[in-house]
C-alpha cells in the first residue's frame, strides 16, 4: 500500500477517538485510498479490461491509503476508497515499510518509446480520416464502418501494425476505445472470402469446429467460393473444393468461425491434447478444451504463427 496523505496525532486520547469513530465521516479521508499500478501497459482501465485472463494476472496492484502516525510512529493505514470514512484500516504490525514501490515492467523503455511513436502516428492517421470524410460528429457511430475502412486502409499504406501494445500507449480514450474495438471486430466472412487471393487448384487447409464440438483439420484442392445465404445465416459463403484423397467435388456452408490457411497443415496431437506416456508404454491423450471451446482456434493460430505461417481467413480473430 503506498500512503499519500498523512494524518498525526498530539495525544493518545486523539488517536483512541478517531479509532472508535472509523465509520464516521472524516474531510481528511475525502476521495482517498483506491488501487493503482505501475504497470506501463495500462495507461486507462479500458487497456486493463482489453487484456486476456492470462495478462491481467502478471499485472501487479497496490492501495493508496492514509497513513494515521501518533508519535512519530505509524499504527495503521485508513484505504477510504474514495469515500469519507475508513471503509477499510490495515494493520501495521510486523509489516516491511519501504520509501519507494518498484516495479518490474513487461515493456522495456526502448520497446515502449517505439510503441509511444507508432500510437502517436495512428493518432494522426485517424484525425486526417475524420476530417477527409468529414465525419467529425458520427465517426464513432452512423459512419463507424466508413471510418474503420479508410483508417484501415491508411495503416496499411503506412505499414502500421494496430496491436494491443499499441493501443496501449494511445493518449486519447475515446480513440483508445475505438481501436481497441477495431482490433476485436472481424470482417464478415462474405468479405474475407472476396478479398482473398484464392488460386483454382491450389491447396489450402481449413480449421473450424464441427456440430459436436471438436476442431476440424480438413485439407482441401480449391475450386471455388461463392457469396450466398444459407439457412437463417444472410452472410455465408458457399465453398467448394476437393478434398485430401477425394476424386470428386464437395461443397460446405461457412457462416461463423472459421480458419483458412495457404498450404496443407497438420497439427501435432499435442497442440489440442493433453498426452501422457505411462511406463508400461500406455499412452493416454484427453482433449485439453471442452466441446465448442473457441480457444482451440487460439492454438491454431499460435501453433502456425510460430512456423510464420498467417491465415488468408480469419472470422474468429481480427487479423489486423
Amino acid at each position: 500500500m503506498k500512503i499519500t496523505k498523512e494524518v498525526h496525532f498530539n495525544t493518545e486520547e486523539a488517536l483512541n477517538n478517531f479509532s472508535n469513530m472509523l465509520l464516521n465521516d472524516f474531510d481528511f479521508l475525502a476521495e482517498t485510498g483506491g488501487s493503482f499500478t505501475e504497470d506501463n501497459r495500462i495507461n486507462s482501465m479500458i487497456d486493463y479490461y482489453n487484456m486476456d485472463d492470462l495478462e491481467k494476472n502478471t499485472v501487479k496492484w497496490n492501495l493508496y491509503g492514509v497513513g494515521v502516525y501518533y508519535g512519530g510512529k505509524l499504527q495503521f493505514i485508513v484505504d477510504a476508497q474514495g469515500y469519507s470514512y475508513a471503509r477499510y484500516v490495515g494493520l501495521v504490525d510486523n509489516a516491511k515499510i519501504e520509501k519507494s514501490i518498484s516495479h518490474k515492467q513487461a515493456v522495456k523503455d526502448e520497446e515502449l518509446q517505439e510503441l509511444k511513436h507508432q500510437a502517436g502516428k495512428i493518432e494522426d492517421l485517424s484525425s486526417s480520416v475524420i476530417e477527409e470524410l468529414n465525419i467529425f460528429l458520427t465517426w464513432n457511430n452512423e459512419d463507424w464502418d466508413k471510418y474503420k475502412t479508410s483508417l484501415k486502409e491508411k495503416l496499411k499504406l503506412n505499414n502500421l501494425k494496430l496491436s494491443k501494445n499499441v493501443i496501449q500507449q494511445a493518449d486519447t480514450e475515446k480513440l483508445k476505445t475505438a481501436l481497441y474495438r477495431i482490433l476485436h471486430e472481424v470482417d464478415s466472412i462474405q468479405e474475407q472470402f472476396k478479398n482473398a487471393d484464392f488460386e483454382k487448384g491450389e491447396k489450402y487447409t481449413l480449421f473450424y469446429i464441427s456440430d459436436l464440438g471438436s476442431l476440424i483439420t480438413e485439407r482441401i484442392t480449391y475450386d471455388s467460393c461463392q457469396s450466398t445465404k444459407y439457412a437463417q445465416y444472410d452472410n455465408a459463403v458457399k465453398l467448394t473444393y476437393r478434398p485430401e484423397n477425394k476424386r470428386n467435388l464437395y461443397y460446405r456452408h461457412f457462416y461463423s468461425e472459421v480458419l483458412m490457411f495457404k498450404g496443407w497443415h497438420s497439427l501435432p496431437e499435442t497442440v489440442l491434447n493433453n498426452v501422457e506416456v505411462k511406463p508400461d508404454g500406455t499412452k493416454i491423450i484427453h482433449s485439453k478444451y471442452y466441446s465448442c471451446d473457441k480457444r482451440q482456434f487460439d492454438e491454431v493460430l499460435n501453433y502456425l504463427n510460430n512456423k510464420c505461417f498467417k491465415p488468408l481467413i480469419n472470422t474468429y480473430k481480427s487479423n489486423l
